[in-house]
């Protein structure tokens, strides 16, 4: 699927996620929930846990990998990280 990084503001407190997807013409790519932006061209895929958008992009680049499934039944979609390592502040 690809890597992905946490998005963080710049308190440094996790605000998102962003899945970056190897293989565009088959990722579900929708952004009909609240909260979620997509570039299909680029293969982004970012996720906000509340209200705010204003990202630190310097803080935001942790490049994980694995353990994160994408799940798709119907017209419904999740998307799982794994995340054990994961504070606020990097």
């Amino acid at each position: 699927m690809g890597f992905y990084d946490w998005l963080r503001n710049h308190q440094g407190e996790v605000i998102g996620v962003q899945q970056w997807v190897d293989e565009t013409s088959t990722f579900p790519f929708s952004t009909r929930f609240g909260g979620v932006e997509a570039n299909v061209k680029h293969g982004v895929l970012r996720i906000f846990f509340g209200q705010s958008r204003e990202v630190d992009e310097e803080n935001s680049c942790d490049q994980d990998f694995g353990s994160n499934r994408l799940l798709v039944t119907g017209e419904s979609v999740a998307l799982t990280f794994h995340a054990p390592h994961l504070i606020a502040e990097r």
